[in-house]
């Protein structure tokens, strides 16, 4: 068996514990994140961290930033637009046999056609 030398006797002296905190309060707070960017000797008792610090509402995901959740729609493209044909079910897709009945080949201007057809 292989005999243990002083620095690892001594690195196993103390637990290797990494540990995450999030603290928080209900309502509409600001607050400060703090997250590790940089760490010193793992080894060492009392390491050193180097955290960087963003400051304003935090939000679910533990983010500081824009509440893209809460955003409301905008009153400007009110009756302005729309989200134009958009297809539901399988009522609007058909064979090659029916495109084919439909003008597919024999139409001009329907080749585009094809390049929506089902593989």
């Amino acid at each position: 068996m292989k005999s243990l030398s002083e620095g690892e006797r001594a690195s196993t002296r103390h637990a290797a514990v990494r540990i995450a905190m999030t603290v928080g309060e209900r309502g509409d707070h600001q607050g400060h994140l703090y997250r590790v960017i940089g760490e010193g000797n793992a080894r060492a008792e009392g390491t050193d961290v180097e955290l960087t610090q963003q400051s304003g509402k935090i939000f679910a995901d533990l983010r500081v930033g824009v509440d893209v959740a809460g955003a409301a729609p905008l009153k400007s493209n009110e009756d302005l637009s729309c989200r134009g044909v958009v297809l539901h079910g399988k009522g609007f897709i058909v064979s090659p046999a029916q495109a084919e009945a439909l003008g597919l080949g024999h139409m001009p201007g329907l080749e585009a056609v094809n390049a929506f057809a089902p593989r």
